[in-house]
């Protein structure tokens, strides 16, 4: 019986085992869920890391894009230093860039409703793998804090600060980081010690030492010209000047049956502008030494912004004597843009030559009229009124003026007075010596009939001036009735003109009749008008002579006297060490090879880029040409042809600057007689020295991804 009352632990070891494996499978349950916990953790730390690393991705394309604003800041500026080299010292030089580099990199970064304020947009253009995609719905945009438009730009003494530069990126998880930090635009420390001093010329496309003729053909012309004495001469072409700068010829801009338009920002120094037969539009602001000459018929010219005609012409008549003349039938000349304007000339009959009569040459000189604004049917106010020619006790034998050249010795044997100043003048009620001193003489001798005509002549602008004023009020029915032939609308500047001087009388029409204005010149308003234009007088004779506004040498002066302006540009001795003799040419480019420079010394037959590929000419990389002869320009064409004769542009042609790729191609090296030179010295304002620091940083040395720099950079 006792052993029956003891307790059985038979089934105790099972148990034991059970309780054991239990606690086994909840402890492995446990790590199985701890680990799935510290996968899950440790994967949604790798999904935060790399939505972090592409937001630091982002900020990276940023600062890439940075770096390109900088590095394009950086050569405009220097470009700018170089190209003006000698207008600064050393330390002037370092002043000036630092200024062209920070405002070039605010005029690129700026918000354009606010100053001191960046784009952000301008920021969101540079990601480009990163950006925000709207289909998907992830990806990276910056801010300026809050704002999507704008944020605060900082000017320091050490660059170009954008504050507040917020990076924020989504990925695809939706998992979102964000960056924010200040971002450095440095100025880079640069020295021009060592530098290529370039020429000052470098935004032209042409410069012909005689002439440039654009015709038959499509053409577009931006940036600037210049032509010699032989002008610059538009016709019969579709030329698009809108994007011209600045026009310099010391000849004439002629435009001839075609549309020409000049913007309101351009420049044009010429000694006359002639328009035959088409429309024209100068909007810019306009120089004239001598005359604006309108012809054929059918023209329609509008003159806005600026228009100084400021040849004065003493008392001779021709050259140097500014004024419009509408010549041209049916002519329509629009002023009232003009803001500022003077005509310091007066027009005159274009009667100047040679003409022989019964044995005897006789030179004709031009007849200067009372009007700076001058119609051709005005010429017959200027005519001595027939009553007082040939006089004879109180009376005129010839009765007309033209007057037979075979009875003038007739009238004279009689006793007649050839010009009798104290006659009275019928329209003018007055005797004609109120107003003329004399009468000049001029003949003629057309299809075999001799006539001569005689025309008053006076002994002052004033006089000239007050003759046609009291002419016209005398006798405006039959003149208003010859002007309407030759103009059919003519508007002077509006009453809100800044400045409207005039040497002579003009012309304006209201209300569909046309009125007198007089001349505005008094003594103190002509003394200023005087040294205007001596001022402007000089600053065409250095841009004809050097295309700079700096006071050329005697030297430059005979040179431009004798041969014009190409070997003021060019320099001769460098020139014909590279291409001594004719028919010799030099190609070269620059180290990456894709600035190229030709010079040709082609005296005898023009140079045609389109088919002058023979020694290596890729007109796609070529962006300067220099030619000792004439030039054809067939195709479109970036940078600058240089001319000692004639440029000729036709076809379909588009000629553009390219001022870096011109300073590129300048500083192709090249070898002569054992020594290496740099083409920079073919230019007479060009040349490169060689410095012996070699500490000294030079623009090849510029890190542009050290100029970035981070500042109170934080991860959110």
């Amino acid at each position: 019986m006792e052993k029956q009352n003891k307790l059985n632990n038979k089934g105790y070891s099972l148990v034991m085992v059970l309780i054991a494996i239990g606690f086994v499978g909840m402890l492995v349950a446990a790590i199985l869920y701890m680990s799935y916990i510290n996968l899950t953790i440790r994967n949604a730390n790798l999904k935060n890391k790399e939505s972090f690393y592409t937001a630091e991705s982002a900020l990276e394309e940023v600062k890439a894009g940075l770096e390109k604003e900088a590095s394009d800041s950086f050569g405009r500026a220097y470009l700018t230093i170089i190209q003006n080299y000698e207008l600064y010292s050393d330390q002037k030089r370092m002043d000036q860039f630092r200024y062209e580099y920070v405002e070039g990199l605010k005029d690129l970064l700026k918000y354009p409703a606010g100053v001191g304020y960046y784009n952000v947009e301008r920021l969101n253009s540079y990601l480009q793998k990163t950006a925000w995609n709207d289909d998907k719905d992830y990806g990276a945009v910056v801010m300026a804090g809050d704002s999507r438009e704008y944020g605060t730009m900082v000017v320091r003494t050490d660059g170009v600060l954008l504050r507040d530069v917020t990076v924020t990126y989504k990925s695809k998880n939706n998992n979102v980081s964000v960056i924010k930090t200040d971002i450095l635009v440095k100025v880079p420390a640069i020295s021009f010690k060592d530098s290529v001093k370039m020429p000052d010329f470098l935004d032209f496309i042409i410069i012909a030492n005689d002439e440039i003729d654009v015709d038959f053909g499509s053409t577009v012309l931006t940036g600037s010209m210049y032509a010699g004495p032989g002008g610059i001469n538009v016709e019969r072409t579709a030329t698009d000047l809108r994007g011209i700068q600045t026009l310099i010829t010391d000849g004439t801009f002629n435009i001839n049956g075609t549309a020409v338009e000049l913007r309101d920002s351009s420049l044009l120094w010429a000694k006359n502008v002639t328009i035959e037969s088409c429309s024209a539009a100068l909007r810019g602001t306009q120089y004239i030494q001598d005359d604006l000459t309108i012809n054929g018929s059918g023209s329609n010219v509008l003159l806005g912004n600026n228009y100084y005609g400021y040849g004065t012409g003493g008392d001779a008549a021709g050259d140097n004597n500014s004024a419009i003349i509408v010549n041209g039938l049916r002519t329509t000349l629009d002023m009232s843009e003009i803001k500022n304007m003077y005509l310091a000339g007066r027009s005159f009959i274009k009667t100047a030559g040679s003409v022989s009569m019964g044995g005897t040459t006789y030179t004709n000189a031009d007849v200067l009229m009372g009007e700076s604004l001058g119609i051709k049917s005005n010429q017959l106010a200027y005519l001595v009124p027939e009553e007082c020619l040939f006089v004879k006790e109180g009376k005129s034998l010839s009765k007309s003026n033209p007057v037979l050249f075979d009875n003038i010795q007739g009238y004279l044997n009689e006793g007649a007075v050839e010009y009798d100043s104290t006659a009275i003048s019928k329209k003018l009620k007055a005797p004609i010596g109120n107003y003329a001193s004399g009468c000049v003489k001029v003949y003629s001798n057309t299809n075999n009939v001799r006539v001569v005509y005689y025309y008053l002549t006076f002994a002052s602008e004033e006089k000239a001036n007050a003759f046609f004023k009291d002419f016209y009020a005398a006798d405006s029915e039959r003149l208003n009735k010859y002007i309407k032939v030759y103009l059919t609308d003519l508007r002077l500047p509006e009453e809100d003109v800044l400045k409207l001087d005039l040497a002579g009388n003009a012309f304006t029409k209201e209300n569909g009749e046309y009125r007198l204005v007089e001349s505005t010149i008094g003594d103190d308003n002509n003394t200023s008008l005087n040294l205007d234009s001596l001022e402007y007088e000089r600053i065409f004779k250095q841009l004809c002579t050097t295309l700079t506004r700096t006071e050329p040498t005697s030297k430059q002066l005979q040179e431009k006297e004798a041969n014009g302006i190409f070997y003021n540009i060019v320099d001769r001795a460098f020139l014909n060490k590279l291409v001594p003799f004719v028919g010799n040419i030099f190609v070269g480019y620059d180290s990456n090879g894709q600035n190229g420079i030709v010079v040709v010394n082609n005296a005898t037959t023009p140079y045609r880029i389109s088919t002058s590929t023979t020694h290596g000419e890729d007109w796609n990389k070529v962006k300067l040409l220099v030619a000792t002869g004439d030039v054809i320009v067939d195709r479109s064409f970036k940078g600058i042809v240089i001319s000692n004769g004639v440029i000729t542009v036709t076809g379909t042609a588009i000629l553009d600057p390219d001022p870096e790729g011109v300073s590129a191609a300048m500083q192709v090296v090249t070898r002569i007689d054992d020594k290496e030179y740099m083409l920079v010295n073919l230019f007479s304002d060009g040349n490169y020295a060689f410095s012996e620091d070699e500490e000294e940083e030079g623009p090849e040395n510029i890190k542009v991804s050290d100029l970035i720099v981070y500042e109170n950079w934080r991860e959110e």
